[in-house]
């Protein structure tokens, strides 16, 4: 809960801002949420781009709360990542990049999509470039 309330989300609750993401709208309703493992979860690896994309998707709304990418979400879904996952395969999602409850906007350095983390967060799955562009 704690990573939630530092995250953008739980910052954007509370400031009053209504259309931030609360714990329902990815895990779906308390008495029917199930756990990320289960291929209907709104949080499975297959679910979670969609997921996400329910409000980063629209870019009505992205632009309005003044997200700097408003069309992040279309740009993922003509992805490499985006392709592999709809394949099956295993692949980056929102959460591998962005993580999943501690969400933190670019310009914070504890962020995991920072301009200092961007080759640990990568490095993650791309090990071998990863180590490549920290060796040059």
């Amino acid at each position: 809960m704690a990573a939630y309330l530092e995250s953008v989300h739980g910052r954007a609750v509370a400031r009053g801002i209504k259309d931030a993401a609360v714990c329902t709208d990815c895990h779906g309703k308390v008495h029917t949420a199930r756990p990320a493992s289960d291929p209907r979860s709104p949080t499975n690896q297959t679910n979670i781009a969609h997921t996400c994309g329910r409000c980063h998707g629209n870019t009505i709304l992205m632009e309005r709360l003044r997200i700097p990418i408003p069309q992040a979400y279309q740009l993922y879904s003509q992805s490499v990542h985006s392709r592999a996952v709809a394949e099956g395969l295993p692949a980056a999602t929102c959460s591998h990049c962005h993580r999943a409850h501690d969400i933190l906007p670019p310009e914070n350095p504890r962020s995991s999509i920072s301009r200092q983390a961007i080759p640990e967060t990568c490095g993650k799955c791309h090990a071998r470039p990863a180590r490549r562009y920290l060796e040059s």
